[in-house]
């Protein structure tokens, strides 16, 4: 057997896979590509090769991430297309200069730069002033943390991290949990995000089983409200990614900005940044 027969075979089981887990026709998926559906029949048999472009409009209409569309590439005999930089690297300088610039610009409310699995790569100064007075005493990142990477999931939702002093708990974990379990589905093969998930299920099997509540009392959003030792803000989260990403590393970034929900909660993020 040829080496690109069995680079033909790989990407027909990749294809049947990811479209068993989108829950598509091979007839969708060829209307998404502009293919016919006999052609899409002969690549998933290994019958037939696609040419690159062909693979990509696959991989649209699969919403194929760009990690895994490497894969797809490399199956058919096609050199991957999209490199994986680290943030250091000198190419990925604008995008990690305009991440520190956000960061400096939220101060003095916190914001923090995750990856995919929700280890936070970057992380302003407010980051640590405001959330860190509402940790237990006994709070060891150390044991929360012993890959040494701090994981931003876990440091909310872990008895040992933030959530004791979370006040609205019950209304939040459901939220957090439904915004972890669709990430997952978007990326269905990605084994550290699913170990992700089944951690924090475990760790809220209530919320991982409650539907997420239909609204948020007086706010369009669901606020963090945050008490402990007669201290109290609330504050919500926005998230942004990168627009047009041609980089593993850009497309799975994502900016966690927190604002104050109210005036008074303003108020005392300044005051713990002065502090």
């Amino acid at each position: 057997m040829s080496h690109s027969t069995v680079d033909v075979g790989a990407l027909g089981r990749l294809l049947r896979r990811w479209r068993a887990d989108r829950g598509m026709s091979q007839l969708a998926l060829a209307l998404d590509a502009g293919v016919s559906q006999r052609h899409l029949s002969f690549v998933e048999s290994g019958r037939a090769k696609p040419g690159r472009a062909v693979l990509q409009r696959l991989c649209d209409g699969l919403q194929v991430p760009l990690r895994e569309r490497n894969e797809f590439l490399l199956a058919a005999g096609f050199a991957p297309e999209y490199p994986e930089r680290e943030l250091s690297a000198p190419e990925f300088a604008p995008v990690f200069d305009a991440l520190q610039s956000m960061l400096a610009q939220q101060e003095p409310f916190p914001a923090v730069v995750v990856d995919r699995h929700w280890n936070v790569l970057m992380a302003n100064r407010a980051s640590e002033r405001v959330f860190f007075p509402f940790l237990p005493d006994d709070f060891d990142p150390c044991a929360l943390f012993p890959d040494g990477r701090r994981n931003a999931m876990r440091f909310t939702c872990h008895p040992r991290g933030l959530r004791p002093a979370i006040d609205n708990w019950p209304a939040l974990a459901p939220l957090l949990f439904a915004r972890l379990a669709a990430e997952t589905r978007a990326n269905p093969f990605d084994q550290p995000l699913q170990a992700l998930r089944d951690e924090i299920r475990a760790l809220l099997p209530a919320a991982a089983a409650a539907a997420a509540p239909s609204g948020a009392g007086d706010l369009p959003v669901a606020p963090l409200h945050l008490s402990r030792g007669g201290l109290e803000i609330r504050l919500f989260s926005a998230i942004a990614s990168i627009g047009t990403p041609l980089d593993v590393t850009a497309q799975e970034l994502r900016l966690e900005l927190f604002f104050a929900a109210d005036g008074e909660s303003t108020d005392r993020v300044r005051q713990l940044a002065a502090d």
